[in-house]
């Protein structure tokens, strides 16, 4: 089961991150699994078989937009593809509106942590994927989406 092994992999990666120095020792593969699987989900199951109806699904959202706000930018992940992984992982999940909202959802300490990293120099970071993610979240009001056009299109007067 992909959703199993989706809360299997989120647990996993909180209990390293938790420890601490051992987040550093942590195989890749549990991140990776944990964006596939979130993909999986997403992309490749019919629209009979809706996410929304799995148990936990708006918590499992949550605490993966936690994972990915947090650790794209960490310091103890030293590999650049899976660094890359995360920071698009990232961009891809503030694009639906679903995931976008569990990305509201996480605590505001952690939702400025992210957006310092994401302005942060682009040292060893995809810049383009960082606009893009600046973007999705400066669209409209802050984070979410607010207008249906923007609003510096609009026409200010009748005609």
């Amino acid at each position: 089961d992909i959703y199993w092994l989706l809360r299997v992999c989120i647990r996993t990666i909180e209990h390293g991150d938790r420890i601490g120095s051992l987040f550093a020792f942590m195989p890749e593969f549990y991140l990776s699994v944990a964006m596939n699987s979130y993909s999986a989900l997403k992309n490749y199951f019919s629209p009979v078989n809706s996410m929304e109806e799995l148990p936990g699904y708006e918590d499992t959202l949550t605490r993966l937009a936690a994972i990915l706000a947090k650790h794209f930018a960490d310091s103890r992940i030293v590999g650049t593809d899976i660094r890359d992984s995360l920071m698009q992982a990232l961009a891809s999940y503030v694009c639906y509106p679903h995931s976008l909202r569990a990305v509201e959802r996480i605590p505001e300490d952690q939702r400025i942590s992210m957006m310092r990293n994401l302005l942060a120099p682009y040292e060893q970071r995809p810049w383009a994927q960082t606009n893009w993610i600046l973007v999705r979240l400066w669209r409209g009001c802050g984070f979410g989406y607010r207008y249906t056009r923007l609003p510096h299109l609009l026409k200010t007067k009748p005609e």
